[in-house]
């Protein structure tokens, strides 16, 4: 793990007794417990923000898809009316 930094962190009352509960239900330091939810928080912004990008390129690519399947319905009509 990397070498921790000491900073300050202002948070509101009620915010900080639910940290402080959970900190010692969990049998860890209030720091600890501020940093697996800060992790937490992180893991699932970065998930969120994958499956953004996932949705987007999917959409995209549906563009690309109905395009290339219009392109080939045209070519294959063609090939059919002139073989009749």
């Amino acid at each position: 793990m990397a070498a921790a930094r000491r900073i300050e962190l202002t948070l509101p009352e009620g915010l900080l007794e639910t940290v402080d509960s959970i900190a010692e239900k969990e049998n860890i330091t209030r720091s600890e417990c501020i940093e697996s939810a800060m992790r937490f928080y992180i893991e699932e912004r970065e998930k969120r923000d994958l499956r953004d990008q996932m949705i987007q390129g999917y959409q995209e690519m549906a563009e690309i898809n109905i395009t290339i399947s219009e392109d080939f319905f045209s070519a294959e009509q063609e090939l059919w009316f002139t073989k009749e």
